[in-house]
This record gives structure tokens, C-alpha cells and sequence, in this order.
């Protein structure tokens, strides 16, 4: 397996609304049972780095990307979402240290702002190889419709 620093990205193709949770993961010599991205309040706090491609903002919306990883799945209003009109984009957390990811969760917010319907379909998990300064695909994710509301999808 091979150890990868930086952003891990979605790169989510039909997109509008998910919540991210990392869980099962390892780095050197540590299993980790629980979420590994630390409950987010800001972009850059408590630790490491959320960005995303872009995000939804309204009068009643602001979809920002460390929403994503803020721990928080039971509420339409802790989320991230990409710009009106965008169905594709990406999401990203960038460690503060390197980890070696062996599975991830990824979860609709409760309630779905609008349906099911709008959840990612298909997209990739990828690591930056910061050896070579490229993209490593570690999972691939296509033609996914049967979600249910806060539910965790698992996947290796």
C-alpha cells in the first residue's frame, strides 16, 4: 500500500449535497476505528485543510467545504454543496501529517436539502503522491443511486 500525503479528493461527478467521514484507517503503526478528520469549524480548525472546487451559498445556505467534515449529519444546514448550477466538482481535506487510508464513509445530510436524486453518483477517492507529484485513484465509485437519508455508504 503506498503511503500518500495531502489532499484526499472527491473528485464527484453530479454532485450537490454529502457528507464525508474517513474511518478505518491506518498510518504507520496506528489502527484507527473512528473518523481520522477531526470535527471541523472552519476551513483550516482544528487541524489540516478543507477546500473544494466551489460551494452553495444563499440567505439560508452557506455550504462550505470543511461542513463536509464537521462530524455533523443530522441537519440540511451542515453541509457542503457545490455552486448553483455546478454538477461537478471536488472535495478535499488535506492531513496535517501523512496517513495511509484503507476505508472511507461518505453520507448524505439528514434531511437532504432537496432529494436523494441530487447525491453523488459517481466519483473518485484519490490521494496526492507527493513523491511524484501526482494523483493516485484509490477507489472508484460509478452509476451509485441507492442511497438513504444519513445513512453510511462504507467503501475500500
Amino acid at each position: 500500500m503506498k503511503r500518500v500525503k495531502g489532499l484526499l479528493v472527491f473528485a464527484l461527478v453530479f454532485i450537490l449535497t454529502f457528507l464525508l467521514s474517513s474511518t478505518k484507517s491506518f498510518a504507520a503503526e496506528t489502527l484507527y476505528t473512528e473518523n481520522i478528520i477531526p470535527a471541523m469549524t472552519s476551513d483550516t480548525s482544528p487541524s489540516g485543510e478543507a477546500s473544494a472546487s466551489s460551494y452553495f451559498i444563499d440567505s439560508n445556505y452557506t455550504c462550505l467545504p470543511w461542513k463536509a467534515f464537521d462530524h455533523i449529519s443530522n441537519t440540511s444546514k451542515s453541509l457542503w454543496a457545490t455552486a448553483v448550477g455546478t454538477t461537478t466538482g471536488w472535495l478535499a481535506y488535506e492531513f496535517p501529517e501523512a496517513k495511509c487510508i484503507t476505508k472511507y464513509t461518505i453520507v448524505s445530510s439528514n434531511p437532504v436539502v432537496i432529494s436523494t436524486g441530487e447525491l453523488p453518483k459517481t466519483w473518485t477517492f484519490e490521494a496526492l503522491d507527493e513523491n511524484t507529484g501526482k494523483w493516485v485513484v484509490l477507489d472508484t465509485q460509478t452509476n451509485i443511486t441507492d442511497w438513504s437519508v444519513g445513512i453510511k455508504k462504507s467503501l475500500k
